[in-house]
């Protein structure tokens, strides 16, 4: 669980957040389909590398990170298809970020285009404090869900630490139709009901888009 508002006392901020995970392993009985997979999160730290030509030692951090979280995840870092990240914008430290996560992730996925194929969060929603992490994995979780995709959330707050995980998506994916209704888009009492994984008992046709109980 993560709460945080880096803007109080302002309120009704973007960078207000609060996530709440209940997870459960492959071998626990549910009973009902899971909404994505989380691997075993990877940290590396750019001291622990020698500098080599054209690689810095925090793309070396980066690589080996990214490795290891595609690994812990089960699946080839190829199966990759989206990136979401807190490097944020208009400032030198976030350019650098960019462009550090951008060479890591060009020799393993030459074709992967983080600008396109990618989510900076933070940009978008500002400083999210130490709700970062938890609110990028929940992102991640809707993204490997609905468009049945493997996810990788990098961490880029630390300057010298890579920290990356890999969320996969389930073997039934709830495919998302852009063009029929979201339910959790009715208003704000249905945005902030929990998300549950669809039960196995029921038939999946009669739920609207985002709807469980």
């Amino acid at each position: 669980m993560n709460w945080d508002v880096p803007e109080l006392p302002l309120d009704e901020r973007m960078s207000e957040n609060f996530a709440l995970l209940i997870l459960a392993g492959p071998n626990y009985d549910t009973e009902r389909e899971p909404l994505a997979w989380i691997g075993r999160p990877a940290t590396r730290n750019a001291k622990d590398f020698e500098v080599q030509s054209g690689q810095p030692r925090l793309v070396q951090a980066w690589r080996a990170a990214i490795d290891e979280a595609a690994s812990n995840a089960g699946r080839p870092l190829t199966d990759v298809g989206y990136l979401i990240h807190d490097a944020g914008k208009a400032s030198d430290a976030a350019g650098k970020r960019i462009a550090t996560l951008g060479q890591a992730l060009g020799e393993p996925l030459p074709e992967f285009d983080i600008l396109k194929q990618g989510f900076n969060n933070t940009a978008l929603m500002g400083d999210t404090g130490a709700g970062t992490a938890l609110t990028n994995v929940a992102l991640a979780i809707a993204y490997a869900h609905h468009k049945g995709t493997s996810v990788l959330v990098a961490g880029t707050a630390e300057a010298d630490t890579a920290a990356a995980v890999v969320v996969t998506p389930p073997a039934r994916a709830r495919v998302f139709d852009p063009a029929k209704d979201w339910f959790r888009a009715r208003g704000e009492r249905n945005a902030y009901l929990p998300w549950w994984g669809l039960r196995r008992d029921v038939d999946w046709s009669r739920y609207r888009q985002g709807y469980s109980e």
